[in-house]
């Protein structure tokens, strides 16, 4: 008998979690494209992306791109969406690979591999880019 899959944890958010994830699709129904949550470290940056992934899928957008510029940073925001949300998540880096054929809900990737597998995991693939550490989005390689 296979493995069950893990049960999302169910978590409440703290208030200034829930109002970040509000503000985010707010300013998106306003047609702001871009929004940047800002929290010291330990706020929960990635719970609230989490969420935020969750309700943008739930609410009929496609699929979710998480870019990360650290190994650990790519698969912290892998486990907080498996944790924490109902949607399917993968990494993609170095030697992962996300499945072709049926591709997750959520990548996580590294920039680094992004850069390389631009021609088959292309950035219009995704409805929704989270860019964790967001202050690096400047970079050339973020481009």
């Amino acid at each position: 008998m296979p493995p069950e899959e893990p049960t999302p944890a169910l978590i409440d958010l703290r208030p200034y979690q829930t109002e970040a994830v509000a503000r985010t699709f707010a300013a998106w129904a306003r047609g702001e494209r871009a929004t940047m949550f800002v929290c010291s470290t330990g706020g929960g940056k990635s719970l609230v992306f989490s969420k935020v992934a969750e309700r943008h899928v739930a609410e009929g957008g496609g699929r979710v791109l998480v870019i990360a510029d650290r190994h650990w940073l790519v698969e912290q925001a892998r486990d907080n969406v498996l944790a924490h949300t109902s949607l399917s998540a993968g990494v993609e880096m170095a030697e992962e690979r996300v499945s072709r054929e049926e591709p997750p809900q959520v990548v996580c990737a590294s920039v680094q591999s992004m850069v390389r597998r631009c021609a088959v995991l292309r950035p219009d693939h995704f409805d929704l880019i989270v860019i964790d550490e967001a202050d690096l989005a400047l970079a050339p390689s973020y481009r």
